[in-house]
Order: C-alpha cells, then structure tokens, then sequence
C-alpha cells in the first residue's frame, strides 16, 4: 500500500492566540521523565467554547515537592481550597493522582514564548470557572451602571 504524502494531514498545531480559554480535563496521566527519573503529570484540555472550540493544550507538571508552587494554582482552579493538603511521600514525591482530576472544568491562561525560533503557545495562569463567572458579571454590571454610582460587588 502507499499513501500520498499530501493525503496525511499536517500535525503543526495552530498557535492559539493570547487570553484565556475554558478548557476541561480529557486526558491526565503520570509518566516519568527520561532525564530526571521524577514522575509528571501529563494533560490534554480540550477547549469548551469560542473559535478554537475541541482544540488541545497540553501542560506538564513535575510530581515533587519543590514544584508544589508551581502546581498550586492549578490545584485551586480545579477546586481545592486553602485547607486541603497535599501528601508527600519520604522521597519527596507529591502523592497526586492526575486521573481524579479528569472531567474538571478550569479556564487557563496562554501566552506565547519562543523556542527553537517558532512561537509556541504556554499555560502561565489559572483560575476556577466560578471566578471567570464573577468577573464577567462584575463586567457587565459595570457596563450597565450609568448613574455613576459605585456596584457592590
């Protein structure tokens, strides 16, 4: 059998532009990595809505305490609170499982970044779908308020 080189569609992602997207968690796994021997977790989020609607963003996040920083306001969007704590084994390892997060809605924030000379799209944010559903209000309480008075919000 032969297959047309032009027949195979292209796997270059398009570069989504800069903002944030309201995703959900498809995919969530825990690999280890080749370098470091330290386990990550990989995602795929697929977006929910607008032009970009069933498109991915992937992030990795490495499963050790010295990361917890960086994995925190991950774990605040997706709905864990201040009060909840996070198992680390003697080792040092986070005793996260990525699966329990699958089905979790979030909106991420993208910003681009260069690397080996083409522009590349990067999750630098986070934040839970209920904080997205105050602002757009408080937004739109503010568009209506002409009188001049301050909105208690």
């Amino acid at each position: 059998m032969k297959k047309k080189l032009g027949d195979i569609p292209d796997t270059n992602f398009e570069t989504k532009p800069v903002g944030w997207y309201h995703v959900v968690i498809r995919e969530a796994k825990v690999k280890v990595s080749d370098n470091t021997d330290n386990p990550y977790a990989s995602l795929q989020m697929a977006i929910l809505e607008g032009e970009y609607k069933k498109q991915r963003i992937f992030k990795n996040f490495t499963l050790i305490e010295k990361c917890l920083t960086f994995i925190k306001p991950f774990l605040m969007a997706i709905g864990y609170t201040k009060n909840d704590s996070v198992e680390i084994d003697s080792a040092g390892l986070l005793c996260l499982d990525p699966e329990e997060w699958l089905g979790k809605q979030l909106m991420v924030h993208l910003k681009h970044r260069v690397y080996e000379g083409e522009k590349k799209e990067e999750v630098d944010a986070y934040k839970g779908v209920e904080e997205e559903i105050y602002e757009q209000r408080k937004s739109s309480a503010e568009d209506v308020s002409d009188d001049g008075e301050e909105i208690p919000f």
